[in-house]
């Protein structure tokens, strides 16, 4: 599974990356830090999903959706600060799968990239299973929503 993320902070890159090798270890996570370089990327790089900022250095999210849209039906997630409703809409409807709002929490970015893609019936990491998450001796299962400590 390839996943272009188009984000200007190497913050949200970083820990967005980190995010998906954690719980997809064969995803192949690639970004872009503008938007037309982001658009290029799209055509040259083909990939599996795309998240999208609408705040980028040198035009906007809107802007770039709207440019793939006329080439690409590539399921794309917007990953943004602003929480306008509106924004959401417009985004929605100009073609967006999804619209998450930052600060986000990981386990809720990865269903929502599993919902988009298994929708778009895109094939990715086996099955988009999220496995156990396991912190000493903490383990979460996401899949039945149960915590355990010490076994």
């Amino acid at each position: 599974m390839k996943i272009l993320l188009i984000e200007d902070s190497p913050e949200i890159v970083k820990g967005v990356s980190l995010t998906f090798k954690l719980r997809w270890p064969d995803a192949e996570v690639i970004s872009a830090g503008d938007g037309a370089t982001g658009i290029r990327m799209v055509e040259e790089e083909s990939p599996d999903i795309v998240i999208l900022d609408i705040n980028l250095p040198d035009t906007t999210g809107f802007e770039v959706l709207d440019s793939v849209r006329l080439f690409s039906d590539v399921p794309i997630i917007i990953l943004t600060v602003r929480d306008d409703e509106v924004d959401e809409l417009r985004g929605l409807e100009m073609g967006a799968d999804d619209y998450i709002v930052k600060p986000f929490s990981p386990a809720n970015l990865l269903i929502r990239v599993k919902a988009v893609l298994r929708r778009a019936g895109v094939q990715s990491a086996p099955d988009m299973e999220i496995p156990p998450l396991v912190i000493g001796n903490t383990t979460v299962n996401f899949a039945t929503k149960e915590v355990f400590l010490d076994n």
